[in-house]
């Protein structure tokens, strides 16, 4: 199923925000890649500021929340309100 148009704010943002977010998770562009199934060298350009498909960048981002959804605090306090966030903002446009 292919992805709706994501607004170029959302895709700038999640852009910016993406090296922080990995780091923040304790990965390597490598694991992400393997994570994402986005290749290693198109992580590398989201995080240097280039052109990337932004249908790539929600993969990455879904990644990432997928990985929060896997933390045990949000397992015992928020995962109802961590999908519906997660759903809400990849279908948002």
């Amino acid at each position: 199923m292919p992805f709706p148009s994501v607004p170029q704010m959302v895709v700038d943002r999640v852009a910016i925000s993406l090296p922080e977010a990995r780091l923040d998770h304790g990965l390597s562009r490598r694991a992400l890649a393997e994570l994402s199934g986005v290749p290693e060298s198109t992580i590398r350009k989201a995080e240097s500021g280039g052109q990337v498909d932004p249908a790539l960048l929600v993969r990455l981002a879904t990644a990432l929340v997928i990985l929060d959804l896997y933390q045990p605090q949000h397992l015992e306090t928020d995962v109802d309100g961590l999908l519906v966030g997660a759903m809400s903002a990849r279908w948002a446009a």
